[in-house]
């Protein structure tokens, strides 16, 4: 989908093609109306919105509004930029953002390892992280090429100014594959294929990411290893009884009751059919209350690209999504691929915050969660 296209499509209604000659105007309006919005109400907004770079002084100006509190960079943005410019442009940001009386920004990357490292080049590649567990068979071994892993690819995003990765993949790997999908390809990315192991390597790989600064990201929950189909260009759906995901899928996530960690979760857009069947993960308040209750997470969650088919062709569309996820508690919505689309969400979550459309109680514990992430993150700031 085109992205002033789905703008258009989203406030008039009609087709792309027909509403082409008044894209540009409709992006502008829009965009004034949400930079324009009551200023309280943007920063409370704001709090919950990831951007990607497409233009920089497009982001500049939302840093400035305070209409977001993370930036997601990647390769598209980058490409044939040297690490020395990108720290400069990111530390640039930070200090808009500190100027403007707010917390640091989050900055996050997709740098998995093996097929997916977006910002490889300026940093050094790595190998999956499934090939490293995969050839060390001593567990002591294993734990210290895991660690060692971590802690050389933290340490390169942190040179750039990289606070957040989006890793590691802990969708077990159930050996489905669809030669179709172009850009999932969980059998590639996963660390393997026995839940137990993976959630062992993952703990490893988390606290050698943390020792350098950059927090970690388990991702799909509620898991894409037993789903054919691409979100990134379709709606897709899990199947499973909750029981048999509970005892396979959702191992590497689970926390003890009284954990309290800095790392995060990433919300698939897959549609769980023993929960919720009609609404993508990502928005579903069924799949977020069994998160947060069944599996003890009580770090901050984040969706994944709301630029992602499984949104953009879902009924709620990103705007209605958005509010969908808030409500369900989710705490940080990612727009990355599309980032102009940010403000198709922050105009849905504004008005919804306006009307009364917000769950009040979900919006304040979010806040909490949010600000006991900057107290951690700035508690490990200073002890490093």
């Amino acid at each position: 989908m085109a992205l002033l296209g789905g703008v258009i499509a989203a406030f008039a209604g009609g087709t792309a093609s027909r509403a082409e000659p008044d894209a540009a105007q409709t992006f502008r309006d829009l965009r004034t109306r949400v930079l324009e919005a009551d200023p309280e109400r943007l920063t409370r907004i704001g709090r919950h919105l990831m951007a990607g770079i497409d233009d920089m002084s497009e982001v500049r100006r939302l840093v400035e509004a305070k209409a977001i509190s993370g930036v997601f960079v990647t390769r598209k943005n980058l490409r044939g930029r040297t690490a020395a410019a990108i720290r400069q442009e990111i530390e640039s940001l930070q200090a808009l953002r500190i100027s403007t009386g707010m917390p640091p920004l989050w900055i996050a990357a997709d740098q998995e390892g093996g097929m997916v490292q977006r910002l490889s080049p300026p940093l050094p590649r790595q190998p999956p992280l499934s090939r490293v567990i995969a050839s060390h068979g001593i567990p002591t071994e294993r734990k210290a090429a895991v660690l060692d892993y971590a802690r050389r690819q933290g340490q390169a995003l942190a040179s750039l100014g990289v606070t957040v990765n989006f890793a590691p993949v802990v969708d077990v790997d159930f050996g489905i594959r669809n030669p179709r999908d172009a850009h999932t390809r969980i059998g590639r990315r996963a660390l393997g294929q026995n839940p137990a192991a993976i959630a062992e390597a993952a703990s490893w790989y988390c606290d050698g990411l943390r020792a350098t600064g950059v927090v970690c990201t388990r991702k799909h929950f509620p898991g894409l290893g037993r789903v054919k189909a691409d979100t990134h260009v379709a709606q897709a759906t899990l199947d499973g009884a909750v029981s048999q995901l509970a005892t396979t899928d959702w191992v590497p996530y689970a926390q003890s009751e009284d954990a309290v960690t800095p790392d995060w979760t990433m919300l698939g857009h897959v549609r769980m059919n023993a929960l919720d069947p009609d609404t993508p993960a990502s928005a579903s308040k069924p799949v977020v209350d069994l998160l947060r209750n069944e599996l003890n997470i009580s770090g901050i969650v984040i969706t994944d690209d709301f630029s992602m088919g499984a949104i953009q062709k879902s009924k709620l569309g990103p705007g209605g999504a958005a509010v969908a996820a808030i409500n369900a508690g989710v705490d940080v919505i990612l727009v990355s691929f599309y980032p102009r689309s940010i403000y198709v969400v922050l105009d849905a979550l504004l008005a919804a915050d306006r009307d009364g459309g917000l769950d009040v109680a979900q919006v304040d514990q979010s806040r909490r969660r949010l600000e006991r992430a900057d107290e951690q993150r700035s508690t490990q700031a200073a002890t490093r």
